[in-house]
C-alpha cells in the first residue's frame, strides 16, 4: 500500500487540555500528538493520539479533570504561657514543627535540643 501523500488533518480537541508542540494543518501519518491538561485540572490516562495510515487520528484517550480544591489549613497550635520554655506547633496535611527554646533564670538546659 502506498502511504505517499496520505496525511491526517489537526488533531481532535480535548477537553480542558491543549497540544504541545507547533500547530500544523496537515500531519504526515505516524505522527503523534502529544495534550497538556489546563491548570486546575488533573491528567489521566495516555495525553497522545496517532495519526493513522488511513489519514484519521486515534480517539485521545486522556481525560483532564478538575482538581479538587485545596484543603484549607486545620491548624492546631499549643503555646504554653509559663515564661521558661514557648513552643509553637502547628500541624496540618504536613507537619510542620517551630520550636523556640529559652532559658530562663534557674532553668538549665539538657541535651542538644532537638526535637
Amino acid at each position: 500500500m502506498d502511504l505517499s501523500g496520505m496525511l491526517c488533518g489537526a488533531p481532535p480537541t480535548v477537553d480542558n487540555a491543549f497540544l504541545i508542540g507547533r500547530k500544523r494543518s496537515h500531519y504526515d501519518i505516524h505522527s503523534v500528538a502529544r495534550y497538556q491538561c489546563a491548570d486546575g485540572f488533573l491528567q489521566r490516562h495516555v495525553p497522545t493520539a496517532k495519526c493513522r495510515a488511513n489519514g484519521k487520528w486515534d480517539r485521545p484517550k486522556i481525560i483532564c479533570i478538575k482538581s479538587p480544591p485545596p484543603s484549607p489549613p486545620s491548624p492546631r497550635a499549643f503555646i504554653p504561657s509559663s515564661p521558661p520554655l514557648s513552643l509553637l506547633i502547628i500541624a496540618s496535611q504536613k507537619i510542620s514543627v517551630v520550636a523556640d527554646f529559652r532559658e530562663s533564670p534557674g532553668i538549665r538546659q539538657e541535651g542538644e535540643g532537638l526535637l
